[in-house]
C-alpha cells in the first residue's frame, strides 16, 4: 500500500491520517499465498458474444515489460507513435500519422487506442478498438493495420518521427502535474512498481535521450514474433481468425 500526498501537505499530518485509517491493517496473511513468480505469458483468445451490445469491443496485446525495464520508455514511445483515434474527431486523412490516415477511412471502425502498460514485473503492449460487429473485413483491416505499423516501428521509424512522439509524450506526462489526483496516482504507481518516485525532470531527461534506434530495437525484441493475447466482447461475429493474427506477428521478415 502507498499513501501519497501532493501539494501543500504536511508530512506529519499525512502520516497521522495514515496511522488513523490504516494503522490496524496487518501485513500478515495466515492463508497460503500462491507462488506466481515467473509466470509465462501465453498467447490465447477469449470471446464473449452478446449481440445486445451495440458494437464489438476488442483488445490485442503482447507481453510488455516491467516498469523498471530499460525498454519501458521506448515501448511507451512506440505506443505514442501508434496513437489513437475515434470517429467523432475531425482528424482523418489529414492526420499527421499514417496509421490514423489508413484506419480512419474504415466505415465500421469507431475508435482505437494504443497502450503500453507497465506493472511491477511484467506489462502489456497492444491496442483496443471498437467497431461494428457485422463488418469482418474492417475488423481484420484494423488489426492488420496496427500490425503493419508495428512492423514499421521495428524496421523503419525515423528519428524525426520519434522526436515528434517524444514531444507529445513529454507534454502528456507533464500535464499530470496540473491534476493533483492524477499526480498522486502516478507517484503511488511508481513506488509500487519501482520502490521510488521518479522525478519528472529525470523522466524528461530519459525520454530526451531516446532515438529511432531505441524504438526499433525495443519493438523488435518485445513485439516481433511474440505470442499475442486477444479478448473480444459484444458482437464478436466479425472477430478476426486468431491463427491469422498470430501469423501476422511473424511475417515481417519473410
Amino acid at each position: 500500500m502507498v499513501l501519497a500526498g501532493v501539494g501543500g501537505v504536511s508530512h506529519d499530518q499525512l502520516a497521522s491520517l495514515g496511522d488513523k485509517y490504516f494503522g490496524d491493517i496487518s501485513n500478515n496473511y495466515e492463508r497460503k499465498i500462491s507462488q506466481n513468480e515467473n509466470v509465462r505469458f501465453t498467447g490465447s483468445e477469449f470471446r464473449y458474444r452478446d449481440d445486445t451490445y451495440p458494437f464489438v469491443y476488442g483488445a490485442f496485446a503482447v507481453e510488455g515489460v516491467a516498469n523498471s525495464n530499460l525498454d519501458a520508455l521506448p515501448l511507451q514511445l512506440a505506443s505514442t507513435l501508434v496513437s489513437g483515434w475515434e470517429n467523432t474527431s475531425s482528424v482523418t486523412t489529414n492526420a499527421p500519422l499514417k496509421i490514423i490516415q489508413k484506419l480512419s477511412i474504415l466505415p465500421a471502425l469507431k475508435s482505437y487506442q494504443s497502450f503500453s502498460i507497465n506493472y511491477n514485473n511484467t506489462g502489456l503492449f497492444g491496442f483496443q478498438f471498437t467497431a461494428d460487429g457485422d463488418n469482418m473485413e474492417n475488423c481484420i483491416e484494423t488489426v492488420r493495420g496496427i500490425q503493419h505499423e508495428w512492423k514499421y516501428l521495428a524496421t523503419s521509424v525515423t528519428d524525426h518521427e520519434v522526436d515528434r512522439a517524444k514531444n507529445k509524450l513529454k507534454a502528456e506526462l507533464l500535464s499530470i502535474a496540473d491534476d493533483s489526483t492524477r499526480f498522486a496516482d502516478r507517484l503511488g504507481r511508481d513506488v509500487l512498481n519501482t520502490g521510488k518516485a521518479t522525478q519528472l525532470e529525470e523522466l524528461e531527461r530519459a525520454i530526451h535521450k531516446l532515438d529511432g534506434s531505441s524504438v526499433r530495437e525495443a519493438v523488435s525484441r518485445h513485439v516481433y514474433d511474440r505470442d499475442i493475447a486477444a479478448a473480444g466482447v459484444g458482437q464478436t461475429e466479425s472477430w478476426p481468425n486468431y491463427a491469422q493474427v498470430r501469423y501476422g506477428m511473424s511475417w515481417w521478415r519473410l
